[in-house]
């Protein structure tokens, strides 16, 4: 292991170097700096100014920027970043929460602890930098396409598929998250296919889903990493909890994201192959 520290003077992060820098430099740069842009390079910075960082890996794609931070190799083709679990051979990122709400209107499937939890289904213990750049890692890609909560505007990005899985009794329950959800027009469960990666924004605040906590909106919300394309996606009004199947407030869970079928897969690290080599 390799303790570092990231260029904004931060916490120290444990990285595997060897190992994760052949997977790493597939997983375009720009988009791994612009989510950790507060963590690394958006401390102090102006209206409309690059990051030091992100300027130079624009310009030179082949060179070595910091990794993610708190990113750690914990096996074949497994890896840590955070409290997110991500496995590039099943094509997941893992991580735990519970649930927040059993009943009423909601605007957010998931929040980080301390987000929005009076509007919001599940809480999840992550922090949403970590969450980002676990996607990422998935071969996943933020397009963001969202400049206002509500927007009648979709989000641009990867589909990405959600899935919630709890104890019930003896039994393991395991649900795709639009499940949880109840459409008051519709009445019926929330249309599969909700959510897509559109990635937090960053300004000259930061990488704005740490600032608010914001994980996944049903309501759409261009802090949040994870945004619901559906028409209903714009309206505050629409949705509930879906009181027929979500269990107690408090009931631990576990929160899995993978590639929708239609995303492309992300491919395995090769520790042996040179990091300066395409």
């Amino acid at each position: 292991m390799i303790e570092t520290k990231s260029p904004a003077g931060g916490t120290p992060a444990l990285r595997d170097a060897p190992a994760l820098w052949p997977t790493l430099r597939r997983r375009r740069w720009s988009a791994l700096l612009l989510a950790a842009g507060s963590a690394w390079a958006m401390n102090g910075l102006q209206a409309g100014e690059t990051p030091a960082l992100l300027g130079a890996a624009l310009q030179a794609p082949d060179a070595q920027p910091e990794l993610p931070p708190d990113a750690v190799k914990i096996g074949e083709d497994l890896y840590r970043v955070g409290k997110v679990t991500v496995d590039l051979k099943a094509g997941t990122a893992t991580t735990s929460g519970k649930i927040n709400m059993r009943r009423g209107i909601v605007e957010y499937l998931a929040v980080a602890p301390g987000g929005k939890t009076h509007e919001s289904l599940l809480t999840v213990d992550v922090r949403p930098l970590h969450y980002q750049v676990a996607l990422i890692l998935l071969g996943l890609e933020p397009k963001g396409g969202l400049t206002v909560q509500g927007d009648e505007k979709p989000p641009k990005g990867s589909p990405v598929q959600l899935y919630v899985s709890w104890k019930r009794g003896d039994r393991n329950v395991k649900v795709r998250a639009e499940e949880l959800v109840w459409n008051i027009d519709r009445k019926a469960p929330m249309e599969q296919g909700a959510w897509i990666f559109s990635g937090s924004l960053v300004d000259k605040r930061g990488f704005l889903a740490d600032e608010e906590l914001s994980l996944v909106a049903t309501f759409r919300d261009p802090a949040a990493i994870v945004n619901n394309v559906l028409p209903a996606g714009s309206d505050d009004t629409v949705y509930k909890v879906n009181e027929r199947i979500v269990p107690p407030i408090g009931t631990p869970v576990t929160f899995t994201a993978t590639p929708r079928p239609d995303a492309k897969p992300p491919a395995s690290p090769k520790p042996e192959r040179s990091a300066f080599n395409s």
